[in-house]
């Protein structure tokens, strides 16, 4: 068990997951430049829906596949159960809302869009079904079939998409399309050499997977509320013809404008995402080694420092992203000028990723101990912020208040996760220097914000990171001399 094997496998998914989605991500100006905010903002909403019933099909089994298969003896069984156990919960799925299509595109207020519920449908299916054999890929420790899969999945949306969207001019409804087509051709690539060997579900597996699994799935559920709920309220509760920051927006055009910007935060969210592709399945298959706890702290040291690096850098420089035209020597802006009122937010949703990403790592202790209902309780607690502060302010302050729901939410989470996690499974955690650091990056943040925006202000801003970085490497160095 080692660090360095982690990070290995965790550059091999990040290359695939940061290239990919960063390709995906340069759609985004392409559908803000084609489509009007209102219509990027019914994207992102129904979009939104995908993350929770991604999180309801695939059921926990995932984790609940990695925890069990450290008897290496059953693990086809294992995988083969937990792709039944998916399999049933997209059928049940598509017999209630596939019949019912209409109904319930109408109840989230698309009447006459009925179509894209149906892309909708299509996409969630072959995307929670792809969960499974991308799983057995992880925990056979095939990074590199992992990362071909991937890219090929993003190089397919995004042809589609170029050719719907900009070359055909097609609406919104072309994007649901061309997702839907690629999330299918994933499905086929993920299954090729990872057929379950059965397909019904089979005692003792089924049972014990599902109860394991319960509390991940509902966790995860909460999770998913966190992260979206924000995108799904801001269209319902703003009330159109209302101004925010002296401007007429309607809702949907609105939760464009801040789903867009959001989109700021997946830099940190796929740190994250590469790190747990590689870091639970190690975790998780060596929780029995006595030096476990010694080891999961200086992976969360080593993670979450990352992580703050990249909040402090992205938030320095959202302003030269964002307008993306080098003080005037080209014309192109990397985001439109009808979006930049978004622009500060940045930081908030940056920060929020990096708590999110420590909580991620610190609820290692309750699968360990198998007391995942604390995941639970927690995400639960977390979402219960998240609503209410979305709630109360969204009608008063638009987006900005789903920025700081987001933040607070996951603060909370990560500092409850801490404690609970000392009480019950101590990892001697570093958070001393952590904080230190999360500290001096959000000051200097504040000081960037203030510094002109012109070739001395950018370059102002690269010493004061570089300083950062010796910064951290010498207290690193100083640390290590003491033991």
């Amino acid at each position: 068990m080692s660090v360095k094997k982690i990070f290995s496998h965790a550059a091999i998914y990040g290359i695939s997951s940061i290239l990919g989605r960063i390709l995906n991500w340069l759609l985004t100006p392409l559908y803000i430049n084609v489509y009007p905010a209102d219509e990027y903002g019914i994207l992102s909403d129904l979009y939104g829906f995908t993350f929770y019933w991604a999180v309801i099909l695939t059921f926990g089994q995932e984790t609940a596949f990695f925890r069990m298969s450290t008897d290496k003896l059953h693990f086809r069984n294992y995988y083969s159960n937990a792709f039944a156990n998916v399999l049933l919960f997209c059928l049940i799925f598509l017999i209630i809302f596939g019949v019912n299509y209409v109904f319930f595109a109408d109840l989230l207020g698309y009447q006459g869009r009925e179509v894209l519920f149906l892309w909708l449908l299509g996409i969630i299916i072959f995307d929670a079904l792809a969960a499974m054999p991308l799983a057995k890929l992880r925990f056979e420790e095939k990074s590199v079939a992992f990362a071909t899969i991937s890219l090929l999945n993003i190089g397919i949306t995004i042809l589609l998409n170029l050719i719907f969207v900009l070359g055909l001019k097609r609406p919104i409804e072309a994007v649901f399309e061309a997702n839907f087509w690629a999330s299918l051709i994933r499905l086929g690539m993920a299954l090729y050499r990872n057929l379950p060997d059965f397909y019904i579900p089979r005692e003792p597996y089924f049972k014990k997977m599902l109860k394991f699994g319960f509390f991940i799935m509902l966790a995860g559920l909460f999770s998913a509320l966190n992260e979206n709920i924000g995108r799904n309220l801001i269209l319902r509760l703003w009330e159109d013809g209302k101004t925010w920051n002296g401007v007429v927006y309607t809702g949907k055009a609105l939760n464009g404008i801040y789903s867009a910007n959001y989109k700021f935060g997946m830099f940190i969210a796929l740190m994250t995402q590469a790190f747990r592709y590689a870091a639970d399945p190690i975790m998780l298959k060596n929780a029995e080694d006595k030096n476990s706890p010694q080891f999961y702290a200086r992976v969360f040291y080593f993670y979450t420092t990352a992580n703050i690096f990249m909040y402090l850098v992205i938030s320095a420089f959202i302003q030269e992203i964002a307008k993306f035209n080098f003080w005037g020597l080209v014309k192109f802006h990397l985001v439109h000028p009808d979006y930049w009122s978004g622009l500060i937010i940045v930081p908030h949703i940056l920060l929020a990723n990096v708590m999110l990403g420590a909580f991620l790592n610190l609820s290692i202790w309750y699968k360990v101990i198998h007391k995942t209902y604390f995941g639970l309780w927690i995400t639960m607690f977390g979402s219960f912020l998240t609503l209410i502060i979305n709630i109360l302010f969204i009608p008063k302050y638009g987006f900005v208040a789903s920025a700081y729901g987001t933040l607070i939410c996951y603060s909370a989470m990560a500092l409850l996760c801490y404690l609970l996690g000392q009480k019950y499974y101590p990892i001697p955690y570093p958070i001393g220097p952590i904080l230190s650091y999360l500290v001096v990056a959000t000051f200097l943040i504040v000081l960037c914000q203030d510094m002109p925006f012109t070739w001395i202000g950018f370059i102002l801003k690269v010493i004061m990171i570089l300083l950062f970085g010796y910064g951290v490497k010498l207290d690193y160095k100083l640390r290590l001399k003491k033991g």
